[in-house]
């Protein structure tokens, strides 16, 4: 029984490092695909019979089991011969080569009464002999492949050539062994030395996995800073230069008033046509100036956010389209706000513009303007709907660009922006900003913010407000 349990323990162990070799060759990318897959159906192959042989009993099948865990992985391992082109649809190959080798190794553990038997007079039968050998000399093949493909340096691959290499040795060996006599766990030994490299490799490839996150983390840390340092140089440079622009802005726009003041009149019609001109201009490129400097400042997070009564917050955009809501006739309904950490002055902002926006651009109708606030997983998911104009979808990129219309100014009012800020704002909070609308049938924004973010400290229920 010691022996048993023994003998339990290599081979569940031994199944178990196969199955992890075959996912780690399988997560592989780049590199000899000709070697990789072979080897990970094999494993496949072996992990699951051995699997099964640990936990069989000395019998046919017990030795069926091993024997054909043998033969399947030589013959797995022995496709390394194949034209390398065979191996270049590597998604076929994740996708389909699993489930196919699993598939054959269940078949082989229920139809096990169909195949010859393994054990006579407590002898290892031809069959037996002939399965472990044929299997070992597979093994060897794949191993002659490799060796001649094998680079310096190539670490992996000199693993890959002695798992091979010992698998193959003992199912040569197993040709000369009785079962518990000392032949037969001299070729398990061989087995648990191959299963030991298996396992090096794998240690080898969990060290570089490490290795290339810390890389990879150091690099994305850089980046951060990278950014950040230039949103700051980027902020620096939105106020410089909204401040140089708007003396001389401010200049042009005081002269043409004087002149308007002064001559209005006293010229002819085209003059005054002119300065009205002029100041009309002026006066969008202050408002662009301003656009650009809002824009500039949207999303930042230098601010500390708090939990905020999302209904709070609502009310305040309301107000402030009081006049808005007043002249169009519109009707705003809501459901319950939640608390959400944000930064208030600016999701005040985003509300107000999507709110605005359906006032806006309501079309024939009174404007009839529904928000929700919805709780998914880690985010709620604010939307605000309208019965307005509505928006082609071939239009629903170009409406989050900076100064992009859809309508003139004569029309509607504005610079085109809105849109823009309430975006950057919404992904400034680790959210995103999206829509559905047609033609006609009027448009529903969303933008989803997450449900965590800041101190809990700040947080006071709707309860104790």
């Amino acid at each position: 029984m010691e022996s048993i349990a023994l003998h339990s323990t290599l081979e569940a162990t031994g199944a178990m490092i196969a199955l992890f070799m075959a996912a780690a060759l399988l997560q592989i990318r780049s590199g000899d695909k000709w070697r990789v897959f072979p080897s990970a159906a094999g494993f496949i192959a072996m992990g699951l019979l051995d699997a099964f042989h640990a936990a069989a009993m000395p019998g046919q099948g017990f030795v069926l089991l091993h024997s054909m865990a043998v033969l399947m992985g030589g013959l797995l391992f022995s496709l390394v011969w194949l034209p390398a082109r065979v191996f270049d649809h590597a998604a076929t190959w994740r996708r389909w080569m699993p489930p196919v080798v699993a598939a054959v190794a269940v078949f082989i553990l229920v139809a096990r009464g169909v195949f010859p038997a393994m054990l006579r007079d407590g002898r290892f039968t031809t069959a037996a002999l002939a399965m472990n050998v044929l299997g070992g000399l597979l093994f060897i093949a794949y191993a002659v492949r490799l060796s001649i493909s094998l680079r310096a340096g190539d670490i992996e691959g000199y693993l890959l050539f002695g798992t091979a290499a010992l698998f193959g040795a003992a199912g040569v060996v197993f040709r000369y062994s009785s079962v518990w006599e000392p032949t037969w766990w001299f070729w398990h030994v061989l087995r648990l030395g191959a299963y030991t490299m298996a396992f090096l490799y794998i240690y080898r490839e969990y060290l570089g996995l490490v290795a290339s996150l810390s890389v990879a983390n150091h690099r994305q840390q850089r980046a951060l800073a990278e950014l950040e340092r230039s949103n700051a140089e980027l902020e620096q440079f939105a106020n410089a230069a909204s401040h140089d622009l708007q003396e001389p802005l401010r200049m042009v726009t005081s002269n043409v008033q004087l002149l308007a003041t002064r001559y209005e009149g006293r010229l002819d019609e085209d003059a005054d046509d002119f300065v009205k001109y002029a100041l009309d201009g002026a006066a969008r490129m202050r408002a662009i100036i301003d656009d650009l400097l809002a824009y500039s400042r949207a999303g930042a997070r230098g601010q500390v956010l708090k939990w905020t009564d999302a209904q709070v917050i609502l009310d305040k955009a309301l107000a402030n389209l009081q006049v808005a809501i007043e002249e169009s006739g519109a009707t705003i309904t809501s459901s319950a706000m939640p608390f959400i950490a944000v930064d208030a002055s600016q999701i005040l902002q985003v509300f107000q513009n999507l709110i605005g926006n359906a006032i806006k651009f309501h079309g024939s109708k009174p404007p009839d303007i529904r928000v929700d606030a919805v709780l998914g997983d880690d985010t709620w998911t604010f939307s605000v709907a309208d019965n307005g104009l509505g928006i082609s979808p071939q239009h629903f990129d170009r409406i989050f660009m900076m100064f992009q219309r859809l309508h003139g100014r004569t029309e509607y009012p504005g610079s085109g922006i809105g849109l823009a800020i309430s975006r950057k704002i919404v992904e400034g909070h680790g959210g995103r900003m999206w829509l559905e609308s047609r033609p006609g049938e009027g448009s529903t924004f969303f933008f989803s913010l997450p449900t965590e973010g800041a101190e809990p400290i700040e947080y006071q229920s709707r309860q104790d407000s």
